[in-house]
């Protein structure tokens, strides 16, 4: 049985290291992204060269454009990372010590009785361990992160990938180099265990002169094709502490939920780019139909904020309606904002007046609204915090931000 202990020693002792793995590979994605974007630009620049006539003036704009983006996503993006990592200094040797210690009550109890658990440290590790981690979660106020990562171990595709990572350092404690690598390419080929990023990570075999397996080593290929090799490990303790920080169900977890936020970050960014883009397209509309300049634009604007303010909404959602409105009337003939003179053709109001009308036609449907589903709680009106998110939904593209949810491991 002692092999079995030696095995989930190795095992466990790979996990302290993984949220670092996680957090390398979660760099090299958001890297990679922005290196796409740079070579869209230079793309840009050289069919620039190829030919100078007036397209020059268009792509100009659109590098210029692509820049400040650039600039506005990296901004936040270090200010979050500078925070995380101040904020998690303080935490990190905490964590350690819990999960050696969650590590070593798994690895004793197993040693002590491994017909508990069917012999399978991977049953240790489930019964013992996972226990252990949430504890320490729920010690920190990590409610969320408690539920979430019990729930993620208890998918059955996180089963089967925990007893095959369980496998590599039990092929390793016998000396099975080929089974080791196997279980390593497995895993790293698991996207309901390992999240898709678009990178290729394995484990290759070292040969000696015989052709005899006596070692591996790590290598990684990125989204556009550069592979990148590690040394030779022909320690198996090595092999497996080093197996282990990559393959861990912890690093996976966390390398999960990291990406996970990162899209929904993402996401949001590119709602609320998409949504200033749309409404600059709008207000440029506005003012050639209405035939009114940017102060009378931003006077209107300042009207429907306050307005807004005044009702207890949210100004941007409501300009968002707004110009959302006001762009359908527009595109249709002034039908709704519109009045019918004595010949019977509609008069478009003025641009600022059509601004004002539409704000007041929102804000009188979102009253409506809140004074339907008091009415039907028995509760008070309480203006923009009536469901704020879904009102016009579909006419504002906006999302309800959702959680991380542990079920769902693969590429959103």
């Amino acid at each position: 049985m002692a092999s079995y202990g030696a095995g989930i020693g190795a095992f466990i002792n790979g996990l302290a290291s993984g949220a670092n793995v996680a957090r390398q590979w979660d760099k090299q994605d958001q890297e990679q992204r922005f290196k796409e974007r740079q070579l869209g630009i230079l793309e840009s620049a050289n069919k620039r060269a190829e030919s100078k006539d007036a397209r020059d003036a268009a792509n100009d704009a659109q590098d210029r454009q692509w820049a400040a983006e650039d600039r506005a996503i990296k901004t936040p993006v270090i200010a979050a990372q500078s925070r995380s990592i101040l904020s998690g200094l303080a935490d990190v040797e905490a964590e350690k010590e819990a999960k050696k210690s969650a590590g070593a009550e798994a690895n004793k109890a197993f040693s002590e009785n491994p017909a508990k658990y069917n012999n399978n440290f991977d049953e240790a590790f489930n019964s013992v361990y996972v226990p252990k981690v949430r504890q320490f979660y729920l010690s920190k106020g990590d409610t969320a992160n408690a539920d979430a990562f019990t729930a993620w171990t208890d998918k059955k595709e996180v089963k089967d990938a925990v007893k095959t990572v369980g496998g590599i350092s039990q092929a390793l404690t016998v000396g099975d180099w080929d089974k080791a690598i196997n279980n390593i390419n497995s895993t790293f080929n698991n996207k309901d265990y390992i999240f898709d990023t678009g990178w290729k990570r394995a484990a290759e075999p070292v040969k000696d002169k015989d052709g005899k397996t006596v070692g591996m080593r790590f290598t990684s290929t990125s989204p556009d094709g550069n592979k990148t090799g590690g040394a030779d490990i022909t320690d198996a303790g090595d092999a497996s502490v080093k197996s282990m920080s990559m393959l861990s169900p912890h690093t996976a977890y966390e390398f999960a939920k990291s990406a996970y936020d990162r899209k929904v970050a993402e996401q949001a960014e590119t709602n609320k780019s998409t949504s200033k883009l749309a409404n600059d397209i709008v207000l440029d509309r506005m003012r050639s139909h209405y035939k009114m300049d940017e102060r009378e634009q931003d006077s209107a604007l300042k009207i429907i904020e306050e307005s807004a303010k005044r009702d207890g909404f949210d100004p941007k959602e409501v300009t968002n309606q707004a110009l959302n409105l006001l762009k359908t009337d527009m595109e249709n003939g002034n039908p709704i904002l519109g009045t019918r003179g004595k010949d019977g053709k509609i008069v478009p109001p003025s641009g600022g007046e059509a601004l004002r009308l539409a704000t007041d036609k929102v804000i009188e449907t979102r009253r409506s609204i809140s004074n339907q589903q008091s009415a039907a709680t028995g509760s008070t009106p309480q203006g923009g915090m009536v469901n704020p998110g879904r009102v016009l939904r579909r006419d504002m593209g906006a999302q309800p931000v959702k959680p991380f949810n542990p079920g769902i491991s693969r590429a959103m």
